[in-house]
């Protein structure tokens, strides 16, 4: 249910998936020991709730993240390739199996190459390729959505989404038609829609649409305008309602939650609405106001605030996910912050504990 951010340019459309079956290569990681350019690995695959990728010793690394032991390492390092684009982000996305699927980028416009992370083997494997660059990797429970960052060339104006299918990646099910260029997306393992925004134009000229997306049969759902120039800055899906966080005038700092008919949306007064998640009746937002980030929690039923928490030595977030200890947020400049339930106001060193993430940060699903 993770927003995707950011989206990546491409090419014109072509067919999402293709290329040899199965586990091209597998290797099992069991113990402690020194993967390529000395990158020193570790062994708490079972303990990992969440992955990032991070470049370690030149070398792009899947880090885990224990937040009950607040700790992160990394734990396997992705082969590098002759034709590896560095200049492309890679990307991450946990599928509806359980397992996580990576996507590098290529020079000369070269499909993505795909590798899958099976942690409960403690595994990652080369998958079939990607007939383009993989532009934004979106999993839902049956399918998973190629977004693209730019609409297509020669098409009148339309954005490709490619949905394939989520249990066999060689496979793309169909192409679903979006009037103009997406702006943000997100999906979710809790169902097959996808919700987007689009952002065009500047200032009170501004025009912001949200869509709701049926990736089972291509159909859009619904079409909901913004007014008044508001910009949508990320964007949760929840069974294919749309969370939409936006910016509001003002300095307060304010968090709030409206509930409408068609979406909720999530508004910072002189704020900034950097990543929202869902997980079963609470909305989370991750929140920068006054030079800090915050966290906020809301009631998915009523709107209600259910806690405001301040996250100490954090300034972004890339993600924010329910974890066994509490709410995840991690950020790209800063590590990332574990928040205890029941932590609100105030927060005390036990109830949010910072961890360290190794390396420069590259991705968070």
């Amino acid at each position: 249910m993770r927003p995707l951010t950011p989206l990546r340019a491409r090419p014109p459309r072509s067919a999402l998936l293709a290329g040899a079956a199965g586990l091209l290569a597998l290797a099992a990681l069991t113990t402690s020991c020194s993967g390529p350019n000395g990158v020193t690995l570790g062994t708490d695959w079972k303990g990992s709730e969440d992955f990032t990728l991070s470049r370690i010793g030149g070398q792009l690394a899947v880090v885990g993240i224990n937040p009950e032991k607040h700790r992160a390492e990394p734990l396997t390092v992705v082969p590098a390739q002759g034709d590896d684009d560095d200049t492309l982000a890679p990307q991450i996305a946990h599928l509806a199996n359980g397992k996580w699927l990576l996507a590098v980028g290529r020079k000369g416009g070269k499909p993505d190459r795909l590798y899958v992370l099976d942690a409960k083997n403690r595994a990652v494997g080369r998958q079939a390729a990607v007939e383009e660059a993989a532009h934004g990797i979106v999993a839902s429970a049956h399918y998973l959505a190629g977004v693209p960052g730019q609409a297509d060339s020669g098409d009148g104006g339309h954005s490709s989404v490619l949905v394939g299918d989520g249990a066999d990646l060689r496979r793309t099910v169909r192409t679903v038609r979006v009037d103009g260029t997406v702006s943000q997306a997100a999906g979710g393992t809790d169902s097959d829609k996808l919700c987007v925004t689009q952002d065009e134009g500047k200032g009170r000229s501004r025009r912001t649409r949200v869509l709701s997306l049926d990736l089972a049969t291509g159909r859009t759902d619904r079409v909901i305008p913004f007014t008044g120039g508001t910009q949508a800055q990320t964007v949760a899906c929840r069974g294919g309602r749309p969370v939409v966080g936006t910016p509001a005038a003002g300095r307060s700092g304010v968090v709030s939650m409206e509930r409408r008919h068609d979406m909720d949306v999530v508004r910072a007064v002189g704020g900034r609405v950097d990543q929202l998640a869902v997980d079963g009746g609470t909305v989370a937002a991750a929140v920068f106001h006054g030079g800090k980030e915050i966290l906020v929690t809301f009631d998915t039923a009523t709107g209600h605030r259910t806690a405001q928490v301040t996250l100490p030595g954090l300034t972004d977030a890339a993600q924010v996910v329910r974890t066994r200890a509490g709410w995840l947020v991690v950020s790209p400049q800063d590590g990332a912050a574990v928040v205890r339930d029941g932590a609100a106001g105030s927060a005390g060193p036990d109830d949010v504990r910072h961890i360290s993430l190794p390396g420069q940060f590259l991705a968070a699903s």
